[in-house]
């Protein structure tokens, strides 16, 4: 079975939303690569994280951490572009919501973008179920077909037992440089893996 690619936090090329962000965003930034460069070299898995700012357009985020599209370009556009490629790609799509504050405001505009979303690409697109972050809920229950794979290691997620170095927890450019080579050879036996920049697996 080809080993199949997942990029972590996929959309976090992406600029912040706003000036005073960009000075946190090294902390934040998972991807070098834009999608479509991601598809090209081999990424079939979409990681995104989202919630909804007040005029309820969904937003890429990752923690506190926030970004904007460039202009005329957009989440939906991205799908749409994804789907018309030759090899279907799985998209994870979770409310970023890390904490109960009683308002579930968000999670009906994930219901809704959701909804809207999957019912256009979804005959194109593998969608998971739809979760938040905080508890893992399911938010939106999809009836999906998924990419065929049996075992899956995530090198993206902080708590991994290589992540042992304080430098690793906040700067995953600097983690995968150093760690991604060795993270491609030792997941040689597993059918899909998940990166921080994927660049570094090249």
């Amino acid at each position: 079975m080809k080993m199949i690619l997942a990029s972590h936090n996929s959309f976090t090329y992406l600029l912040p939303r706003t000036w005073w962000l960009k000075s946190f965003a090294i902390f934040a930034k998972c991807q070098s690569l834009d999608y479509q460069q991601q598809y090209a070299v081999g990424v079939r898995w979409f990681d995104i994280r989202l919630r909804f700012d007040k005029a309820g357009n969904p937003v890429i985020c990752h923690g506190l951490m926030e970004y904007k599209f460039p202009q005329g370009e957009s989440l939906e556009l991205a799908f749409a572009w994804l789907a018309e490629q030759s090899e279907r790609v799985q998209v994870s799509m979770k409310l970023e919501e890390r904490t109960d504050d009683g308002n579930d405001t968000q999670e009906w505009l994930m219901r809704s973008f959701a909804s809207r979303v999957i019912a256009k690409y979804g005959d194109r697109l593998l969608f998971e179920n739809i979760c938040r972050m905080r508890d893992w809920s399911i938010l939106f229950p999809v009836a999906s077909e998924l990419l065929n794979y049996s075992t899956y290691v995530d090198f993206g997620s902080a708590p991994i037992n290589s992540r042992n170095k304080w430098w690793s927890q906040c700067c995953p450019w600097l983690y995968a440089k150093v760690y991604n080579a060795k993270h491609c050879v030792d997941s040689a036996k597993y059918d899909m893996r998940m990166m921080d920049f994927v660049t570094y697996t090249l």
